[in-house]
C-alpha cells in the first residue's frame, strides 16, 4: 500500500527562505574565509539537511535494578547537525568549499526539517569533507562527484538565549468558580514532610520554578485541587489545548511553559 502524501499542510520552504526566496531546502549558505551567504545549491534528495541532536552531557547510569538513577539529573541539550551531499560541484563551488572547510568555524543558513524553519548563520564547524572522485574526462577538470559535508553546530552563539539559561515553568488553576484547593503537590515541605507556611498561615509553593535549558521537571498530580463534575485527566500547554502531559511525567524544559489541568466530563 502507498503512502498518502498530504499535500494540504505542505509548507513552501523558498517563501520563507531568508537569503533567496528562488532557492529551496536542498541549498545551504556559509560564511566563512572571506565569502558571505556563498550558496551550495542542488544538494541530492537524500541529504539529511538540518535536525537538532539530543546529547547526554555525560553517562547515563543504571543501578543494581536495572533503574537509570541519574536520567534527570545528568546534563541535557541540543546540538544542531548538518548533513548534506552533492552528486555533481563545479570547480568555482568545489574550490570555495575546500577554503571554507579549513576555517575553524564558519557561519550556516540552512533548512530544519525537524522545525520546518530556516535557521540564519549559526556557528558551526566542519566534521568531514569528502569526495569520491573528480569528474574529469583527458585534458579537462569539470568539478567533483559525489561530495559529502558534514557540520556540528559550536552552541558558542547559543550561550545566550538558550545553553545555560533560566526559564519559567509555571503551574495555574482554571479560573472558571468550578476548581478549588491547590496544587499541593508544588508545596514547600520541611524536612518532616509537613507544607511550610509564611508569617500569615499560607502555604508557601515551588511556583513557578526556573530550570535551566534542558533540564527536566515533573508533572504535578491533581493532590490538593479538583473541579467539579469532572476528572482530573493530565495537563497541557498553554496555547495547545490538544497537548498531553501525565501526571508525574518528566518533561525536559526548552523554554518558558505554562500549564493548564485537562479535565473530563463525569
Amino acid at each position: 500500500m502507498g503512502a498518502t502524501v498530504d499535500t494540504k499542510n505542505a509548507i513552501n520552504v523558498k517563501t520563507s527562505n531568508p537569503v533567496n526566496q528562488n532557492d529551496g531546502a536542498d541549498v545551504i549558505y556559509i560564511t566563512a574565509a572571506g565569502y558571505r551567504r556563498y550558496p551550495f545549491k542542488c544538494a541530492t534528495p537524500d541529504s539529511d539537511l538540518g535536525w537538532d541532536e539530543p546529547i547526554w552531557g555525560s553517562d547515563l547510569t543504571r543501578s543494581t535494578d536495572f533503574v537509570l538513577t541519574n536520567i534527570l539529573d545528568v546534563d541535557y541539550g541540543l546540538v544542531a547537525r548538518v548533513e548534506i551531499s552533492y552528486a555533481y560541484m563545479n570547480i568555482a563551488d568545489y574550490k570555495v568549499l575546500c577554503k571554507i572547510s579549513k576555517e575553524r568555524v564558519c557561519y550556516v543558513t540552512y533548512f530544519n526539517r525537524e522545525t520546518a524553519t530556516w535557521v540564519t548563520d549559526q556557528e558551526f564547524a566542519f566534521t568531514s569533507q569528502s569526495l569520491k572522485q573528480l569528474y574529469a574526462f583527458g585534458s579537462s577538470y569539470f568539478g567533483a562527484r559525489d561530495i559529502s559535508i558534514a557540520l556540528v553546530a559550536t552552541n558558542r552563539d547559543r550561550t545566550e538565549n538558550k545553553i545555560g539559561k533560566m526559564f519559567t515553568v509555571e503551574w495555574k488553576l482554571d479560573s472558571d468558580g468550578k476548581t478549588t484547593g491547590s496544587i499541593m503537590d508544588l508545596a514547600q515541605l520541611d524536612s518532616d514532610g509537613n507544607p511550610i507556611k509564611d508569617e500569615n498561615g499560607h502555604i508557601k509553593y515551588n511556583n513557578p520554578k526556573e530550570i535551566q535549558w534542558g533540564g527536566a521537571c515533573s508533572m504535578p498530580t491533581s493532590n490538593g485541587f479538583s473541579k467539579s463534575g469532572y476528572t482530573f485527566a493530565g495537563w497541557y500547554l498553554s496555547g495547545n489545548t490538544n497537548s498531553y502531559y501525565g501526571a508525574k511525567m518528566a518533561v525536559t524544559v526548552w523554554g518558558d511553559m505554562t500549564f493548564y489541568p485537562r479535565w473530563n466530563k463525569n
